[in-house]
C-alpha cells in the first residue's frame, strides 16, 4: 500500500506543521509497522501506519477515488498534528466502501495533545454486515504509550429485537378518513433504521394505503343509520434489517349515523271465527312490522286498554284490537285495529260409517266420511279412542289388536269443538280357536309302505308346517296342503303301531286364535301279512344263494371241479369258496360264503357241502352228499336267520366216447328260522327244502387251443314254512315257495401260450329263465347274461383270473354289471 507521504505527493497537498515537541517525550511507544487491515465481515481495507523514530502514526481508510479518511481528519507527522485533507472517517464512507450497514462510529481519534502524551490513534464503530448480516464492533489502529502495537479487534454483537406500537385504539365516524400511526415503534439498538408491515386482521375488509411505512391510511366503512359499530383491528410488525418483531395491534371502531325514521305496520286483515261450546273463539292472530333500521320490531296488541296475546279467546260479536309498534331508537309506528268477528256455535253433521271390518289380528278398523276437515273421534267397545281429521271428508281409523266386541261409536268436531250427534255400529272379533281332525289312514299296516293322513281344520289357518305333525313309530316323509286342509305322506319306521298327532297352538285362524290339539290317530300293524311277506322275501333270497351255492358236480368227470381257495367281489355281491378232493379220491368237501344287497334284501349266506362217491366208474359217479346253510338277512321290514341242512344222492355221467356230461340231484333237509319284525319281539319258525338240480354239458374241440362249450341247467327248489304264532298272539300261516331256473349258455375256452406261462382266455353268452311262485306274488323273467375272463397260470397249484359280466340283456326291469378277480390255489 501506498503510504500516507506518497499519497500527499500524489495529491499535491501543502501539510500544517505544529510545533515539535521533545524527542525525549514520546508517548507512542517505539515500534514501526505498515499494514493494511481488511477488518471481518467488511470489504474494505485500513492502513495503520506508525513510525517512533520519525514521530509519525495514522490509520487511514483507503477510499480507491483518492478521497481516503483518516481517523480524526489529521495524523502525526515528525510529531506535528498535520491536516488530512480526506478529512475524518465517517459513518457514510464505511457503509459505502466496507458493504456494510447500520453503521455507527463511536470513536474517530486522531493526533491529540502531543506526541508525548498520545496513546491512541484509530477508530471506533459498529457496523452490520452485508455479507453475513452479522453485527459486529470494530477497534483499528495504534494503540500503546509504553510499546504501541497494531489494534484489530472485531467483536460480534446481539441483535437487540425492535419493538412495534400501532398506537392507541381509536373511534372514528362513518366513512371517515384514517390514518395508522406506527412512529412510536423503536429499533432497540442505535444505528438501526425500521420497515413496517401493516395488515388488517378482522372487521370489515378496507384497502389499506401505504401499508409499508410507519403512518398507511384508510377510509372507514359506510355504515347505515342505526346499525352496529363496526370494529376494524390492524396488526405491525416492524424489522431492524435483523429480526421482526412481536406484532402490536390497534382496534378502530367505527359508528353509524343516528336512526329517526319510524317503523310502519302492516295493515291488517279481518278474522271470522265460529264459538266453540264455552261461547268464544279461540283466534289466532299476528301483524307485520318493518323498520329501516331494526331487524325484528315486537308489535303490542290492545283490548280495551289491556295488552293481549295470540290466540286469544274472543266472545261473540266484534272485537277490535289496537296494534302499535316502536323501534329501538324510539320511533313510534302510526296505529293500526284488527277486526275479529266471532259468530255463534253450531254442531256439524253425525259422520256416516262406511266401513266397519274385523282384521285378523282382531283389530277393528272404521271409515267414513264426515264434514270437511272436522276431527272425527272413534270410541272402540273397550272405551279406548283414536281421532282423525277427515280431510276432504272422509276419515279411516284402526283400533289396537285383540279388540273387544261390542258398540263402536263416532262423533265428529268442527274447529271450535263444537261435537255432533254419534253415530254407532256393533262388531265382535272371532276369538274361536280352530279345531282338527285326522283321516285317510290305513285300517291296519301290512307293510311298511308309506301312507296319507288327511288334516282338516275347522276354518282356514296359518303357519302349519311339516314339524308340526306328530309321529310315533313313524316319520312324515311328505307334506302339502294350504287354508283349512292337508296331507301328510307318513312312512312307518318299523312294523309297529304308528300314531299321529297335532299339537295345539302350532297355527293360528285368520284371527290369531291358535288351534285346539287333535285327537291322536293310531294305526295298528297286521303282523301277520307283514311276517308273510317277509318270510317270502327271505326265503326266496335264501333259495336263490342255496341254488346258486351248489357244487360242480360235471367238473368231478371234466377235471373243473377245484380244490382250493377261490375268493370273487363285485358290485352288491362277492363269494368266496374252499373245496377238496373229488376228482382223485373218494370224499370231498366244499365251503362257501357269499354275501349281497338287493332293492329290498341284505343277505350274508355260507354253505359246507360233504360228499362222497358211493359208486365210481369211468363214466359214472353216484354218490350222496350232505349239505348245511346259514342265512342273516336284512329286510324292509326286519331281520331274518335261517339254519339249516339238506341230504340226498347225487349222480354224474359221461356218454361213452363223447364229450358230454349229465348230472342230476336231489336233496331234502330242514331249517330253523328266526324273524324279528322292527320294534317287535323274535319269532321262531321252522321249514321244509326239496331242491331238484339236473344239467348237461357239451365240451367240443374247435380248434387246437378253442373249446366250445353248450350247457343246460335246471333248478327246482320248493321251501315250506310252517304256521306259527307270534310274539303278539297273531297266526302266521303256512306257505310255501317254489323257485324254478333254467340256464342254456354257449362257452367257450381258448389258450394264449405264453413265453413261460399259459393264459386261458374264456367267455360265453347264456340265457335265463326264472319262476318265482310265492303266495300273492308270481314273477316270470326272461334275460340274457354276457360272461369275459382271462386266467393266468401262476403255477401248478394257483391261478389268477379277472372276469367281467353284464347280466340283463333284454329285461328292461333288471341290470346287473360286474367285474372280478379271482385267486385260486389248489390243495
Amino acid at each position: 500500500m501506498t503510504r500516507f507521504r506518497s499519497i500527499l505527493a500524489v495529491l499535491g497537498l501543502g501539510l500544517t506543521a505544529a510545533t515539535v515537541p521533545p524527542a525525549t517525550s514520546l508517548a507512542l511507544g517505539p515500534g514501526f509497522f505498515d499494514q493494511v487491515i481488511a477488518p471481518a465481515g467488511l470489504t474494505c481495507s485500513f492502513n495503520a501506519y506508525h513510525d517512533s523514530a520519525a514521530q509519525e502514526t495514522q490509520l487511514n481508510l483507503f477510499i480507491p477515488n483518492g478521497a481516503s479518511q483518516s481517523s480524526g481528519g489529521n495524523y502525526w507527522s515528525g510529531g506535528v498534528i498535520t491536516s488530512w485533507p480526506g478529512g475524518d472517517i465517517t459513518a457514510a464512507a464505511i457503509a459505502s466502501e466496507c458493504g456494510a450497514t447500520n453503521v455507527v462510529v463511536t470513536l474517530s481519534d486522531g493526533a491529540n495533545g502531543t506526541y508525548a502524551t498520545d496513546d491512541f490513534v484509530g477508530v471506533e464503530f459498529r457496523a452490520t454486515s452485508l455479507a453475513d448480516g452479522n453485527t459486529r464492533d470494530y477497534v483499528i489502529g495504534a494503540s500503546g504509550a509504553g510499546s504501541t502495537v497494531l489494534v484489530n479487534n472485531s467483536t460480534m454483537v446481539a441483535n437487540t429485537p425492535p419493538t412495534a406500537d400501532a398506537g392507541p385504539d381509536r373511534t372514528v365516524a362513518s366513512g371517515a378518513a384514517v390514518t395508522l400511526d406506527g412512529s412510536g415503534s423503536d429499533a432497540n439498538d442505535a444505528g438501526q433504521s425500521l420497515g413496517y408491515a401493516w395488515s388488517q386482521s378482522s372487521g370489515p375488509a378496507v384497502t389499506l394505503s401505504g401499508a409499508a411505512t410507519a403512518t398507511p391510511g384508510f377510509t372507514a366503512p359506510v355504515l347505515v343509520a342505526g346499525a352496529a359499530d363496526a370494529v376494524l383491528v390492524f396488526s405491525l410488525v416492524v424489522n431492524d434489517g435483523s429480526d421482526p418483531s412481536p406484532a402490536d395491534t390497534v382496534a378502530i371502531t367505527v359508528t353509524a349515523p343516528g336512526d329517526s325514521v319510524a317503523p310502519v305496520i302492516a295493515a291488517p286483515v279481518p278474522l271470522r271465527a265460529e264459538a266453540g261450546p264455552d261461547g268464544t273463539a279461540l283466534v289466532g292472530f299476528k301483524a307485520t312490522v318493518t323498520d329501516n333500521v331494526d331487524q325484528a320490531v315486537t308489535p303490542v296488541f290492545t283490548l280495551d286498554g289491556a295488552v293481549i296475546t295470540s290466540p286469544f279467546a274472543f266472545p261473540v260479536g266484534v272485537s277490535k284490537v289496537l296494534i302499535d309498534a316502536t323501534d329501538a331508537a324510539g320511533n313510534s309506528a302510526v296505529q293500526q285495529i284488527l277486526v275479529v268477528t266471532v259468530t255463534p256455535a253450531a254442531a256439524p253433521p253425525p259422520p256416516v260409517i262406511t266401513t266397519a271390518a274385523i282384521n285378523a289380528d282382531r283389530s277393528l278398523t272404521i271409515g267414513g266420511t264426515a264434514a270437511a276437515d272436522a276431527r272425527v273421534r272413534v270410541t272402540f267397545p273397550d272405551a279406548s279412542f283414536q281421532e282423525a281429521t277427515a280431510t276432504g271428508g272422509l276419515f279411516s281409523v284402526t283400533s289396537a289388536a285383540n279388540m273387544t266386541g261390542g258398540t263402536v261409536s263416532v262423533t265428529a268436531a268442527n274447529a271450535p269443538g263444537n261435537s255432533s250427534a254419534a253415530t254407532t255400529v256393533e262388531l265382535f272379533p272371532d276369538y274361536e280357536a280352530p279345531t282338527v281332525a285326522l283321516s285317510g289312514a290305513p285300517a291296519t299296516l301290512t307293510d311298511m309302505s308309506a301312507f296319507t293322513v288327511t288334516i282338516t281344520f275347522s276354518e282356514p289357518v296359518v303357519g302349519f308346517e311339516t314339524g308340526d305333525v306328530t309321529v310315533s313309530g313313524g316319520t312324515v316323509t311328505a307334506f302339502s296342503g294350504t287354508g283349512a286342509v292337508y296331507r301328510a305322506g307318513i312312512t312307518p319306521g318299523a312294523v309297529a303301531e304308528v300314531t299321529i298327532g297335532v299339537r295345539a297352538g302350532v297355527a293360528e285362524d285368520l284371527a290369531t286364535n291358535p288351534n285346539l290339539a287333535a285327537a291322536p290317530l293310531t294305526v295298528l300293524p297286521d303282523t301277520s301279512r307283514i311276517a308273510q311277506e317277509a318270510i317270502t322275501d327271505a326265503l326266496t333270497a335264501r333259495g336263490r344263494a342255496l341254488i346258486g351255492a351248489q357244487p360242480d358236480l360235471r367238473g368231478f368227470l371234466t377235471g373243473s371241479a377245484a380244490s382250493g381257495l377261490e375268493a370273487r367281489a363285485s358290485r352288491g355281491q362277492g363269494n368266496f369258496r374252499i373245496g377238496a378232493g373229488g376228482q382223485d379220491s373218494t370224499f370231498w368237501a366244499l365251503a362257501q360264503g357269499r354275501w349281497s344287497d338287493s332293492v329290498s334284501t341284505e343277505m350274508d349266506y355260507y354253505h359246507l357241502a360233504l360228499g362222497a362217491h358211493l359208486l365210481r366208474g369211468k363214466n359214472l359217479i353216484v354218490g350222496a352228499m350232505l349239505q348245511f346253510d346259514s342265512a342273516d338277512a336284512g329286510l324292509d321290514a326286519g331281520s331274518f336267520e335261517g339254519r339249516g341242512w339238506l341230504a340226498g344222492p347225487y349222480l354224474v355221467a359221461r356218454l361213452p366216447d363223447q364229450p358230454l356230461y349229465l348230472s342230476a340231484s336231489i336233496l331234502h333237509g330242514r331249517s330253523d328260522n328266526t324273524l324279528t319284525l322292527a320294534g317287535q319281539a323274535p319269532d321262531d319258525f321252522s321249514s321244509t327244502r326239496t331242491l331238484l338240480t339236473a344239467g348237461v354239458e357239451g365240451r367240443f374241440a374247435w380248434t387246437e387251443t378253442t373249446t366250445i362249450i353248450p350247457s343246460l341247467d335246471l333248478s327246482h327248489l320248493v321251501d315250506r314254512q310252517k304256521r306259527y304264532v307270534d310274539s303278539r298272539g297273531n297266526t302266521v300261516g303256512a306257505q310255501s315257495i317254489r323257485l324254478t331256473e333254467a340256464a342254456f349258455g354257449l362257452g367257450f375256452e381258448h389258450l394264449v401260450r405264453l413265453d413261460d406261462n399259459e393264459m386261458l382266455l374264456s367267455g360265453g353268452i347264456s340265457g335265463i329263465f326264472s319262476d318265482q311262485q310265492a303266495p300273492g306274488d308270481t314273477a316270470t323273467s326272461t334275460r340274457g347274461r354276457i360272461d369275459l375272463g382271462a386266467e393266468f397260470r401262476l403255477g401248478e397249484a394257483s391261478s389268477l383270473s379277472l372276469t367281467t359280466f353284464y347280466d340283463g340283456l333284454g329285461d328292461t326291469g333288471y341290470g346287473a354289471r360286474g367285474a372280478a378277480l379271482d385267486f385260486e390255489m389248489r390243495f
